[in-house]
């Protein structure tokens, strides 16, 4: 197997024209495409990630980048990168932030620009979100990103544009994760239209989404300096409370717990008190008594005695 994945190294460090590129980066995704955490661990190893990292760059600004090497490149990588959390950690470090982080930000805005120009926008950029959400699998990796302005941006700008409910659902497991950075300077919060489209990702009818949403909802709330933003607009809370009368286990638990941090912040409890005529407290307290989920009453409980 070792041979066999330095060969394809190789021949992709090697390719010189479009054609060899498109050969070689086939063999490749044939290979790569399984999750066998520890052979993709040896994948990583053999140095297979940098040279597709490089031959991604190289594609992009390129004169003419053309879609297909694109999307086999970002497909091969997303594959290798399935690996450990320390793998990740290795493939990252030795690409840098250029390679790792800018170029597929540069890819997902310029395919969300026009994506009715692009038969394979909707594709490429599912496989962008996916290869940034393996990325969020180490810890320390997880924190750069949430401190990265233009990764939280593009990721915004999916589900801003007219994309296919399963990419932008692609794009809120990458916001959600990211969202879950208690200990970092996560700049998520004060992103350009990130809240105003989350709040619009929770109204969606597809149930999915719904989910993804209220869970980044959630881990947004769980770091202190964000819960007077959050508690402070009007459309987060009444999409929260929306959330709470969801037949979904998942949004209801997320939305619950949302607003239980969002009330440990002094200056939220009174508002999300009165809000509505009371109207959280009334289902809260339903649902302490009738959830059918026991967690979930228990949960209730909890956000009352707050």
């Amino acid at each position: 197997g070792q041979a066999r994945i330095l060969r394809i190294t190789n021949d992709i460090s090697q390719a010189e024209n479009q054609f060899d590129l498109i050969v070689a980066v086939e063999a490749a995704c044939a290979k790569f495409d399984h999750f066998d955490k520890y052979t993709h661990d040896e994948e990583i190893e053999s140095g297979v990630a940098g040279v597709l990292f490089f031959q991604l760059e190289r594609v992009v600004t390129s004169s003419k980048p053309r879609d297909s090497e694109i999307e086999l490149l970002v497909s091969a990588l997303e594959m290798v990168h399935r690996c450990s959390c320390h793998s990740i950690k290795n493939s990252i470090k030795a690409a840098g932030k250029y390679a790792a982080f800018q170029v597929p930000c540069h890819i997902v805005e310029k395919y969300t620009r026009y994506p009715q120009h692009h038969a394979c926008a909707p594709t490429i950029v599912c496989l962008v979100a996916k290869l940034f959400t393996n990325f969020t699998k180490a810890t320390g990796v997880m924190q750069r990103m949430a401190e990265n302005y233009d990764i939280i941006l593009v990721m915004v700008h999916v589900l801003e544009c007219d994309m296919h409910e399963w990419v932008k659902m692609e794009a809120i497991n990458v916001l959600a994760e990211l969202a879950y950075s208690e200990e970092t300077n996560s700049v998520m919060i004060h992103v350009d239209g990130f809240i105003d489209a989350l709040t619009e990702c929770a109204n969606s009818s597809n149930k999915k989404i719904k989910e993804g949403s209220a869970r980044a909802f959630l881990n947004l709330a769980t770091a202190a300096e964000n819960r007077p933003i959050l508690g402070s607009r009007d459309d987060t809370v009444n999409v929260l409370l929306k959330c709470l009368h969801e037949s979904s286990n998942t949004t209801r638990k997320c939305a619950i717990g949302a607003l239980g941090n969002m009330s440990a912040c002094e200056e939220n409890k009174l508002r999300l008190v009165n809000y509505g005529n009371g109207e959280i407290v009334k289902t809260l307290l339903f649902a302490a008594r009738s959830d059918v989920n026991k967690q979930l009453r228990k949960d209730a409980r909890g956000v009352l005695a707050n």
